[in-house]
């Protein structure tokens, strides 16, 4: 009689596993709330310190573009000054003007008025020798190759005369380097956020359209942004698309610590 045994022989049963699909926790009932503690503390840290950088960039936001009609407070006609531009003046008259965003920095008695009435008299290379000891003042410890304002010197009558010219607001340059800075870098945020709020007890209907609606929102805003310097109408849609990332961020962020902290661990 052979001695090998059965596992059957001894009173033992094998119990075959289910099988597990890999991607299994993608669909299945894992949640944020089913993380350790310390994942936990981790996720909620990484949103706050973002929110806290979005809320930063709000305030920016305001800083650059309130005051442009020379008005407190925010409004569209700030917005389409900054995009649009004041097709009735030129680039360095709005910018020094009360309300300007350099108009901080011209404070010099009489300098503003004398630099206007320059402008308005043609922005001559004559004229340009009275008014270039107030840039020298005021302006050129900024406004020079090595300066902070490096990228729009304003040392000799060249320089200036580019920005004499009438203001068409943002220029395509400008709207490059925010754009191509911004649209990367906002969307390595919503992503985090997205993949975040994907794990949150959520319907798929709910889900999906919030996730979506930031990178959306974040296309249209810089397309339209762009438009905007030929038809200010479409600072309007400016305007909506950030509503819209605002609401967004605050759905996803939120709902992410909600779901972190508020709602009950399954045992």
């Amino acid at each position: 009689m052979s001695n090998r045994r059965t596992f059957a022989h001894y009173g033992l049963r094998i119990t075959r596993l289910p099988a597990v699909d890999p991607m299994s926790f993608a669909t299945g009932p894992f949640r944020l709330a089913h993380l350790p503690r310390a994942a936990r503390v981790a996720v909620s840290l990484f949103v706050i310190v973002l929110g806290s950088g979005y809320l930063s960039a709000l305030v920016n936001l305001y800083a650059t573009y309130s005051d442009a009609d020379g008005k407190a407070g925010l409004t569209p006609d700030d917005v389409k000054l900054r995009l649009y531009g004041n097709r009735s003046s030129t680039t360095l008259e709005s910018v020094i003007v009360p309300g300007g965003k350099m108009s901080q920095y011209m404070q010099e008695p009489g300098g503003r008025e004398a630099m206007i009435a320059w402008l308005h008299a043609g922005a001559s290379q004559a004229g340009f020798l009275k008014v270039q000891p107030i840039l020298n003042r005021n302006c050129v410890r900024c406004h020079n190759p090595s300066g902070a304002a490096s990228f729009r010197p304003l040392t000799n009558f060249q320089q200036v005369s580019a920005v004499a010219q009438v203001d068409t607001g943002e220029s395509w340059a400008n709207w490059a380097r925010t754009a191509h800075t911004h649209i990367q870098s906002m969307a390595l945020m919503y992503l985090a956020l997205g993949l975040a709020f994907a794990f949150c007890g959520v319907p798929d209907r709910i889900k999906i359209p919030v996730i979506s609606i930031p990178f959306v929102a974040i296309i249209t805003d810089f397309t339209a942004r762009a438009l905007a310097h030929y038809w200010p109408a479409w600072t309007y849609v400016v305007l909506l698309s950030g509503m819209f990332i605002a609401i967004a961020t605050g759905v996803l962020s939120l709902g992410i610590l909600y779901e972190l902290w508020v709602v009950r661990r399954e045992t």
